[in-house]
């Protein structure tokens, strides 16, 4: 499976640094970031991100958060078998 085209910056978030260009989200990762806007809109709502590794989970995350104006966000954290297995 041939890699995809790297997507084009878009312009820069009003909180971001001012010379750094926002990076564009490819369609899957804009379908999760939709899909969690729209779940988590709801009171009380939490949710979790399931994506292989190097899909841009914290990207989604961040971006999820700016569309829900949120105040906070926790980061992105393995699944507790996944933990039990580091040192």
């Amino acid at each position: 499976m041939l890699p995809s085209p790297s997507p084009q910056p878009t312009p820069p978030h009003p909180a971001s640094h001012p010379n750094t260009p926002r990076r564009a989200l490819r369609p899957d990762q804009q379908a999760a970031v939709d899909s969690g806007v729209r779940g988590l809109t709801k009171p009380g709502a939490r949710g979790h991100i399931v994506s292989a590794c190097g899909t841009g989970k914290t990207l989604i995350a961040l971006r999820t958060a700016e569309e829900l104006d949120a105040a906070s966000a926790s980061g992105p954290r393995p699944p507790a078998r996944m933990a039990a297995q580091s040192p």
